[in-house]
């Protein structure tokens, strides 16, 4: 009986895709150091590995809400981040990113690495408002 109950968890284990907490990711947007909305003006992806992708953005800053590299309204920036596509068969972790559309408007959690910008909420970086 015990073998069954334990094979029963595993199998479970495996067939669902356990998200990290709430509050694990409100933690990360509080402490991201750009916090913006934004307009997607020009996107591009490419494969960068057999299960993920590469996207670049170039957006305009609608809105500042936070920032702490100075950015203002109507600055034009880049956004590169990735995202799997196909996890493996038991993968658990946290979400990816949502794929941001050209002429989407967003509220965007960011961090800069040199002169371009990078999700900072992993899957809760980025939020459609229209």
């Amino acid at each position: 009986m015990r073998k069954i109950v334990i094979v029963a968890f595993i199998t479970a284990a495996i067939f669902v895709g356990a998200e990290l907490p709430p509050n694990y990711y409100e933690e990360m947007k509080q402490k991201a150091p750009e916090h913006l909305k934004i307009v997607v003006e020009a996107s591009s992806d490419r494969l960068s590995g057999v299960n993920e992708k590469r996207y670049t953005i170039r957006a305009k800053v609608l809105e500042v809400l936070r920032s702490d590299t100075g950015l203002k309204k109507n600055d034009t920036i880049t956004i590169s981040y990735r995202r799997i596509f196909k996890h493996p068969v038991g993968w658990v972790g946290p979400s990816d990113p949502i794929v941001l559309e050209e002429r989407g408007v967003y509220d965007v959690y960011l961090r800069r690495y040199a002169e371009v910008y990078s999700s900072a909420a992993r899957g809760w970086s980025f939020r459609r408002i229209r």
